[in-house]
């Protein structure tokens, strides 16, 4: 990459840019979490003015990720020589994107990045510069099949939507809410919730289970709203996301997202009654915020594996197919009832002393016996029972 192909020449000269020639590996370079001293004379294309141009004295801030990846820190008085401002993230963050795509790729992430360049004072910006980071353009213009203009379309209608929805100030009150437990609300999601990350993949991600199982999406919806119920979604996504994040800087190569495993068996006595009612509940629930999903958080999932499918859910699966798009569909891995059908690869997700439940691995009776999230039907008027809450 020579100074004159710089994705904004205009507002660069030579003698200013810092890019230098990227030689891409054929593979993607592991890095490790250690970062440079020299962060700008390391970055390669990535140091270019796409990082620097507005933010050449940008203040440092106290929450990026990257900082909190290395355990770094700030004094209360002023940065310590340890920390990385917001323009070393950016620039580590290209830098890392890349060694990790190949150059067409990489090229249609710079034009994207040209794209929303404009989107600087954007409110949805203003805690994160969204439309900077390399990895966030990445996940879109892979969300719209590479296509520049699309992947610019979607985010900014993404934009948008975070700044109408008001979308961290919700999530910040949820997650207080959740935290203190004190509200009905609360108290039913802790009771009666159904997703739980396990165990780190290779990648240092947390699987995301979904235990729709046992889940009672239509008792949920009754009790808390449908507002509610999809904030507590959106801050387990944007929870995932920034899961995908830190493991970016902390390995220094990209991940392209987190390995999800639905669980749609029926448990009998072991689970929770209205089996059936109850699958078919969790499809008419869950679409209004599939779309919302599709729009705002490509590259979520790397993998899907939908476990202990039987007639019902693999008729509720066939009708809802044509509603799913096909990149995600291509991720999608389904299987029966029995563990032995998917155990093997599900670990190879995993490292080889990381432990997985029982019930995924099992078919034994104490497996289901103890399966957790527990889940179960949400009781009418939402008092929750202290032994369940005690549990």
């Amino acid at each position: 990459l020579k100074p004159s192909s710089c994705p904004r020449p205009a507002q660069c000269s030579p003698e200013q840019c810092l890019a230098v020639d990227r030689e891409p590996p054929s593979k993607p370079r592991r890095r490790t979490a250690e970062l440079p001293g020299d962060i700008i004379g390391d970055m390669g294309a990535a140091g270019c003015c796409t990082c620097r141009a507005q933010e050449e004295n940008a203040p440092l801030e106290r929450n990026l990720t990257i900082n909190a990846v290395n355990g770094l820190s700030e004094d209360l008085d002023g940065p310590s020589h340890n920390s990385y401002s917001q323009v070393d993230s950016l620039q580590k963050e290209w830098h890392i994107v890349g060694l990790s795509i190949n150059d067409d790729e990489f090229q249609k992430v710079r034009a994207l990045a040209d794209a929303v360049e404009d989107l600087d004072d954007h409110p949805a910006c203003a805690r994160r510069p969204l439309n900077r980071q390399a990895q966030t353009l990445l996940r879109f213009l892979r969300g719209r099949e590479g296509n520049v203009a699309a992947a610019e379309q979607m985010f900014r209608a993404s934009l948008d939507w975070r700044d109408s929805f008001k979308l961290e100030d919700r999530i910040a009150r949820w997650r207080l809410e959740l935290a203190q437990g004190r509200s009905r609300e609360a108290r039913l999601f802790q009771a009666y919730g159904t997703d739980a990350e396990l165990c780190l993949d290779r990648a240092g991600v947390p699987l995301w289970l979904m235990r729709l199982s046992v889940s009672d999406p239509a008792g949920m919806l009754r009790e808390v709203g449908q507002e509610t119920l999809l904030v507590n979604s959106l801050s387990r996504m944007e929870d995932m996301h920034a899961h995908l994040r830190r493991s970016m800087f902390r390995e220094g190569r990209l991940v392209r997202g987190c390995v999800q495993i639905i669980d749609v068996g029926d448990y009998g006595e072991y689970g929770a009654p209205n089996w059936w009612t109850r699958m078919w509940d969790a499809s008419r629930v869950g679409k209004s915020a599939f779309k919302i999903f599709d729009a705002n958080y490509p590259e979520t999932t790397r993998k899907i594996f939908i476990v202990r499918m039987g007639r019902v859910t693999t008729t509720i699966y066939n009708l809802i197919m044509p509603l799913v798009p096909q990149r995600t569909r291509q991720k999608m891995r389904v299987f029966g009832a029995v563990a032995s059908e998917w155990a093997a690869e599900l670990r190879e997700e995993v490292p080889a002393d990381s432990p997985l439940p029982n019930f995924l691995i099992s078919d034994c009776s104490e497996a289901f016996a103890t399966a957790r999230p527990r889940g179960g039907l949400v009781p009418a008027g939402g008092e929750v029972p202290q032994a369940i809450l005690d549990a």
